[in-house]
């Protein structure tokens, strides 16, 4: 996914659930920082042709998906 206005780049790097990958190649997918609960919280990714990044979903943390470090 390229930047665009915001400069925001991101491979698609997928997501890995149990035994499991799964979108390699075809989305990138982010942790967010907003728990939904003890042992899930809210996913953010982007959208089928890459032109955005929208939230996805709640997930179980044992689940993988990329994290993006933000300096302030």
């Amino acid at each position: 996914m390229n930047g665009g206005h915001s400069g925001f780049n991101a491979l698609n790097g997928g997501w890995q659930a149990g035994s499991g990958f799964g979108a390699a190649g075809e989305r990138a997918t982010f942790w967010t920082s907003t728990e939904t609960g003890t042992n899930s919280a809210w996913v953010m990714g982007t959208n089928g042709s890459g032109s955005k990044v929208e939230m996805v979903n709640t997930a179980a943390k044992v689940c993988g998906f990329s994290v993006r470090c933000v300096k302030d």
